[in-house]
């Protein structure tokens, strides 16, 4: 992934990877290095960081629809989390406290 967004990224644009992989990810630092991109790597977020982001997403400002690939209940979290952890397959998994038993992909 890290190799895709280097090569489709502009010179002098930036590539931030937010979040963990739990994957081997490869990528030739020669070509971020002759576009001179500015590559980050981020794992903890402030709480004004997501305050601003929980703002956008109440004001439609962004939509996250397309990231979520599954609807689950409280049930369902233990056996999610199991086969996250051996095969991860979904993107995010949204949990609906009152969808109990429902599933939806």
């Amino acid at each position: 992934m890290i190799r895709e967004l280097v090569l489709g990224c502009p010179p002098g644009g930036r590539v931030v990877v937010a979040g963990l992989c739990m994957r081997p990810d490869t990528f030739e630092p020669a070509q971020a290095l002759v576009k001179e991109i500015d590559l980050r790597f981020a794992y903890l977020y402030t709480a004004e960081e997501f305050a601003r982001a929980l703002a956008w997403l109440a004001d439609g400002v962004c939509t996250v629809a397309p990231l979520v690939t599954r609807t689950i209940g409280l049930a369902e979290v233990p056996e999610v989390f199991d086969a996250l952890s051996s095969s991860p397959q979904d993107a995010k998994v949204l949990i609906v406290p009152n969808r109990e038993g429902e599933t939806t992909t």
